[in-house]
């Protein structure tokens, strides 16, 4: 039923009406009201309603007319109603905006159809009134439009913006909903409870400012890829690499395989925990994927989980469009705390982007301009002269070095607000003596022993310190469980292996995408079991290697069948005289073991040279059992006894 039909019903004129007039309008109501809902043919119908009813057709044709246009009081017969009713009609007061629900209703949907303001629907509220519109024929207590044209009470902008709809309800409207979250209960967590490997959190992060790529001739924003444990705080393993473009002008996509590498390295070096982990996740560029999930499910016995992020995009009402599908920030509050905590860090370094695009500094892009210039002459420079360019922002190794110092100090402090942490029992005793606090961790038995005596006479204060993100970890981190070897094969994928032959009883690895120079590996492989064997010479194999964890090389045969870890052979620097003396070691223990096969094959011949040693030692000495030969001296001396006894 449409809203002219509805409007014919309204039991607050009715009830003024007389029964004859109550009656009359049945009738009428009865015979238009149909008519009211069609749209097309309208004279045949009233044609056919002055022919079945026997009323002129003018007087249908007035009726319908009356209705349509006054809705229920076109209907009622003025001389039946009499003076009473229209005197009574003629005084009532429409209803006041606070007692219409249903134009409160009206009145948000008008607000939500404005995607900037609320003020331009004040007008199009007071046109439809004027007009009559059936939208507001439809509220009951406005049905028969009481005291038209004036308006209702309360009918005026700033009383209406009192029943508006909320700030959430806007939002939703007009942006959607994942931008109405903002304005809605949000849902908190405490690591009270959790422990350390309870919760690995995995994320991305562009940094906001510009570094050199030698090996790419370009500057980038370096785009970081990190694994940060829960409990702790601490930010564990991370990998960097600068966004650039390729030959066609595409920037590099490679922010899914850094996921892989960066957790693949977290859980070989550092592990999970045997209570079990949840990799906290999102859908976006630092994803899991189900392949990888599902692997270390199986790998972990069920320990390790996957919770990944609600998705946003779906709308606020079945009016609207879906949104942008993307994974909900809110997911991970934690890492946008602590990233917020490294971008101030890191916010003296040169080449800033600043921290959007209107707080751009306008002296970027002469920076940059400028840098490019620079990185064309590097490629044309020799070696000797490429040192002597001064570069406007850090090379990716000096940002490198830089990060690696920031990060170190963040772990180390104490002086944070972190939730939950002291409740969580992650502080520390610590006494202070002077201007110095000595941790009781830190003391010896005797000197625990000699502490009440000295707070007793108040020579020291006892207080507790918050401890940092280090020592939550380094406390707890020693229950966590190392992936194996075959896990971190499983983690990166098919896609990721490298072959490699065995040259010169080596592995040897170069790929200027990733990492500078030549990676070179041992031969001697350590299998799942624990076991050692060695790589034969000339061999060919499938190889992994983490860029991002590159001290082993993970080896598979042909078939994919995980065949052992091999150790990275290190260069020391000629400086470094024990480093030097430790790799000479090391070389000279695999270069016996290379010959502990040969020594056994000559075996014999080692016995026959052994055993021909000891005749020989032995002859030698049976003759220097017989006397002695005398000297010439000595035989002079006897020849002059001899003549002498003559």
């Amino acid at each position: 039923m449409n809203a002219l039909a509805l409007a014919l019903r309204d039991p607050m004129i009715e009830k003024d009406l007389s029964d004859e007039a109550r009656r009359d309008l049945d009738y009428w109501r009865g015979l238009i009201g149909p008519v009211l809902q069609e749209k097309r043919g309208i004279r045949a119908h009233l044609l056919r309603i002055a022919m079945m009813s026997g009323q002129p057709f003018k007087t249908v044709h007035n009726r319908y007319y009356a209705a349509k246009k006054h809705g229920l009081l076109g209907l009622v017969d003025k001389r039946l109603a009499g003076p009473r009713f229209w005197k009574l009609r003629s005084h009532r007061v429409a209803a006041h905006v606070s007692q219409s629900r249903g134009l409160q209703e009206l009145w948000k949907s008008l607000c939500e159809a404005n995607q900037r303001k609320c003020r331009p629907q004040f007008k199009v509220l007071v046109q439809l009134w004027k007009q009559r519109s059936p939208r507001i024929g439809a509220i009951p207590e406005y049905a028969d439009f009481p005291g038209w044209p004036k308006l209702p009470p309360g009918w005026t902008y700033g009383n209406l913006m009192r029943y508006a709809p909320s700030g959430f309800e806007l939002t939703a409207a007009r942006q959607g909903k994942a931008a109405a979250a903002a304005h809605r209960r949000t849902v908190f967590t405490t690591r009270v409870g959790c422990y350390v490997g309870s919760h690995l959190m995995i994320d991305d992060k562009w940094n906001d400012f510009f570094v050199n790529s030698f090996a790419d001739g370009q500057a980038g924003r370096p785009l970081e890829v990190y694994t940060l444990d829960y409990f702790s705080a601490r930010k564990c393993r991370w990998a960097t690499r600068v966004r650039t473009k390729d030959e066609a002008g595409n920037y590099k996509g490679i922010a899914e395989i850094m996921t892989r590498y960066v957790l693949a390295a977290h859980l070989y070096l550092d592990g999970y925990s045997p209570r079990g982990t949840v990799i906290v996740a999102e859908h976006g560029t630092a994803a899991v994927r189900e392949r990888v999930a599902a692997a270390l499910h199986e790998l972990s016995g069920g320990l390790i989980t996957l919770s990944e992020s609600g998705m946003t995009g779906d709308t606020s009402h079945i009016g609207q469009y879906p949104g942008l599908v993307r994974g909900n920030p809110r997911h991970k509050a934690a890492l946008e705390s602590n990233n917020n905590r490294e971008h101030n860090a890191f916010g003296a370094l040169p080449g800033q982007t600043g921290m959007s695009v209107e707080r751009r500094p306008e002296e970027l892009t002469g920076r940059l301009a400028y840098n490019a210039q620079l990185l064309a002459a590097y490629a044309q420079l020799p070696a000797e002269r490429r040192a002597m360019l001064d570069f406007p922002v850090l090379e990716l190794n000096q940002y490198l070095s830089v990060a690696a110092h920031v990060y170190k100090l963040l772990e180390d402090d104490r002086q944070h607000e972190l939730e939950g942490w002291v409740e969580a029992g992650n502080v520390v005793q610590s006494y202070r003596f002077g201007s110095q606090d000595i941790l009781e961790t830190e003391l010896t038995p005797e000197q625990r022993a000699a502490i009440v005596p000295m707070l007793e006479a108040r020579l020291i204060q006892a207080r507790p310190l918050r401890m940092s993100r280090r020592e939550v970890w380094d406390r707890g981190a020693g229950e966590l469980v190392r992936l194996p070897g075959w896990g971190v094969v499983s983690i990166l994928g098919a896609d990721l292996a490298r072959p490699v032959t065995v040259v010169d009883n080596m592995i040897s690895l170069r790929d200027s995408e990733w990492w500078p120079g030549t990676y070179s590996f041992e031969t001697d492989c350590r299998d799942a079991e624990g076991r050692h064997l060695r790589l034969p010479e000339g061999e060919t194999y499938q190889a992994f290697i983490n860029p991002f964890a590159a001290g082993t090389l993970f080896v598979s045969d042909a078939k994919g069948r995980y065949v052992g870890e091999c150790r990275r052979i290190h260069a020391p620097s000629r400086g470094d005289l024990d480093g030097v003396r430790r790799a000479m070691g090391e070389a000279a223990k695999d270069e016996a073991a290379m010959l502990t096969p040969l020594r056994a094959r000559h075996l014999d011949e080692a016995r026959e040279k052994r055993d021909r040693h000891v005749r020989n030692a032995e002859a030698m000495n049976d003759r220097a059992a017989l006397p002695p030969k005398p000297s010439a001296a000595q035989n002079e001396k006897n020849q002059d006894l001899a003549a002498a006894r003559a």
